[in-house]
Parts: C-alpha cells; structure tokens; sequence
C-alpha cells in the first residue's frame, strides 16, 4: 500500500438509496489510476465494478467531477461503482444471474485504488436498509391466506400505507419494503405466487388476495385506510393498476414498467389468464411467442420478449377485452417506461393508459416519467443492475438504465409524499 494515497467515501454509513460521494488524493500529478469496488450477493457471487482515471494537477481524483477514461461505467457519478457492477468472469454473450439481495442485512463495498499493477489504498463502506437508530417495526402478516410483511414507524400513527407488489421473480421481497419504510411510509410488502402457500406459478391469481389484504390493513391500528397507495413493478405493475382499477379504497397507483392490458399467465403447458375474479379467469391477451425465441431459449442464448409483446398488441379484440380500465382509479397515476424496454412494450402501454385516461376524462393528476435510452426500469438505485438478468435482456444502454431507475425511484417518494400525507 502506498501511505500517501487515501481515499475518502462519505457518508461510510447510509441507507441503500442515498447517494456517495468518493475522493482520492495523495496521488502524482497526472498518475492513471484504477478504482475498483467489489462486494458478494447473498449467493456468494463475486461483483465488481472499475473505471480508469488521470489524476489531475494536484494528485486528485474526484469521482464526482471526472469520468473514468475507461471501466463498467462511462459517466460522472461515484455511485457508478455499486450500481455498474458486474459479476466476475461477466459475458454478455451468455445469461447473467441476478444480483441476489433478499435478505435485510447490510451490504457491504470494498474500494481499492490500483496503479501499475500494485494496490495503493483500499477501505470499505456499507449500505443498509434503515437508517441507524431506526424505530420501524417489521411485522409478519398473519391470517386470511396472507403472505407478507408490515413494515411501519414505532410512533404513534395511523401512517399513510404502500402496499408494494413484485414482479415474476415471485416470492417475498421485503428488501423494498423495508427501505421504502425507511422514508417514513408504512409498507405492507406482499407476495402472490411463488411461495407456500400461494400458487407456485403467476397465473390464475385471485383478486379476492388482495382484498383480503386491503381487509387486514384497514383492521389494522398502525394503518390509515383512507391513505392506501399501491406501487408495482414489472408484473407487478400491471397488477398495481388492475388493483387500483377494482378496489376504490386505493388512493395512489405507481407503475413501474407498466402494461396497459391484463396478459397471460406464466404457466408451463397451459395459456390462461394470469388473475381471476370470483373464481373465473379475466380476459387475457396472449403472448405470441416466435420460433426464434424459443430456440434461443431452449440453447440458453439471452432472451429479448419485446416483440413478442409487439405481436400480442396487433390482436385488438383480446386487447380491448383485456384492457386494464384505468379510468375507475379513484386516485393519481404515476407510470415509469423506459423507451428501450427489451422485456416489453413499457412505454407504448404507458402511452396507450394516458390515452385511455384522456379519452374517460381522468378527474385526477397523472403523470409518465419515460426515459431515453432506459430499459426495464424496476432496479433498486444504487444496485448493481446488468442488462441480463437470468437470460433475459432488459436494456441495451446501461447506463441510461441504472441513471434512470435512481431517478424513479426519486419520483416514487414525491408522489407518494405529496398525495398520501
């Protein structure tokens, strides 16, 4: 280690979505230098994330003010070091697994600077998912066929509540939850499939779950049931707006990546709906899958669904049947697309919900932050978030994807801010 190089992080401590800023001094003037940043998922996968920097006249990198000459990253920002992440031996060419953060404990980072081959500093920071000396309460749900958790502050309430659904990963994910708590929301982080005892594939989901739920929360003494908001991502989306769509008790929609229409479920060896209501399937539009796809899907090449969302939408009578009545929301809309969306068409549904707002008159605000060059915008801010996830291609400009998803996530608080408190 060289002593005269150090590097200084700030804050060491902090909440997953807050941002860092990183310095490096002691240096020579114009020296090229590498910084690294490494850390492991809750697999054991190796990640990590370089650029190459000149120092300038006083020795001094500033990740803040410089963008690296090469690396992961291409652009102005330190926190590129954990969103830009890649894990070792990384091949675009191949699946990726994802970045596996379930769990509520800390993430901790490594920083190392590197010059002709040798380590001139190191250090390490940690990210967690609450602040220190935090009082949120993590309960378990219990009862009436539910699988969640309620996150919600030790003060005396009622809060305004979010209840946060999840994508086709499926399961509980109360990672969101936790941190969405942490801006001083009450949460109810809710599973629907994937884990016992609910239905192992997403398809044929009752809507009765989820009134079951919005029943359990509006008994619940830390809950104000006139406040509940509802955010989704991915599939969750689509269910986010179906359910705002349905339950007038929800006050607040926002929909990452979203779909206009109610589309098939995932279930191997049969096409069916993906939610039901009173014990019959609802309309559906079927996803028309090509030859192509599912030969790279059977070799393990990456897979892009987009045009196989493309091909469902030209199909205007299961369209029109299927079509999520977004106008009965009895409360504002936000919708986040990236244009680039390689899993599906999130911006042109976007598009096709406004439409259907304006033409019914929407008494309420709504909104459709869509971004340039973004794909699949559904990533926490500040995590490591590749293009491919499990063989799936999600975007083709990285950076604009993970620059985006920190973005929304900054528009998810102010709109829950601004129309539940």
């Amino acid at each position: 280690m060289n002593k005269s190089c150090r590097i200084d992080v700030r804050p060491l401590t902090a909440v997953l979505d807050q941002p860092l800023t990183l310095r490096i001094s002691g240096l020579a003037p114009e020296q090229e230098i590498t910084v690294r940043s490494q850390t492991k998922d809750e697999k054991g996968t190796p990640w990590q994330a370089f650029g190459t920097f000149i120092a300038d006249t006083h020795g001094v990198v500033d990740l803040s003010k410089q963008a690296p000459q090469s690396g992961t990253f291409t652009v102005t920002d330190p926190t590129a070091l954990t969103w830009a992440m890649h894990p070792e031996g990384y091949d675009i060419d191949k699946p990726v697994p994802a970045f596996e953060k379930r769990k509520l404990e800390p993430l901790r980072f490594t920083i190392t600077v590197e010059a002709n081959g040798e380590d001139l500093a190191q250090m390490e920071f940690s990210r967690q998912l609450l602040p220190p000396g935090s009082d949120i309460i993590r309960e378990p749900v219990v009862g009436r066929g539910l699988v969640g958790t309620l996150f919600y502050p030790a003060e005396v309430g009622p809060h305004p509540i979010v209840i946060h659904l999840g994508g086709t990963d499926g399961g509980l994910n109360e990672v969101r939850g936790e941190l969405l708590a942490s801006h001083g929301f009450a949460v109810l982080s809710l599973a629907y499939f994937g884990i016992d005892p609910l239905p192992p594939e997403l398809a044929e989901i009752p809507l009765e779950y989820f009134e079951n739920a919005l029943g359990w929360l509006t008994e619940h003494k830390a809950v104000d049931s006139r406040r509940i908001g509802v955010y989704g991502y991915s599939k969750g989306g689509e269910l986010a707006l179906l359910l705002g769509a349905n339950f007038p008790q929800i006050r607040a929609v926002a929909a990452f990546a979203p779909r206009s229409v109610i589309w098939q479920g995932l279930r191997r060896g049969r096409v069916t709906s993906s939610r039901t209501r009173g014990g019959a399937p609802l309309p559906f539009v079927p996803i028309k899958f090509s030859i192509g796809i599912l030969v790279r899907l059977m070799f393990g090449r990456p897979v892009a669904f987009r045009a196989s969302y493309e091909r469902g939408l030209k199909d205007r009578r299961a369209v029109e049947a299927a079509a999520i009545p977004a106008e009965n929301i009895n409360g504002p809309i936000l919708l986040v697309s990236g244009e680039n969306d390689a899993i599906w068409p999130s911006t042109i549904m976007a598009e096709m919900l406004i439409d259907r707002l304006q033409r019914n008159n929407f008494p309420h605000p709504y909104q459709h932050l869509k971004y340039k060059g973004a794909g699949h915008v559904t990533s926490i801010p500040y995590l490591p978030a590749i293009q491919m996830r499990r063989g799936l291609v999600f975007s083709y400009e990285f950076d604009s994807n993970c620059q985006a998803n920190i973005d929304a996530w900054k528009a998810l608080f102010a709109f829950l801010k601004q129309h539940l408190y």
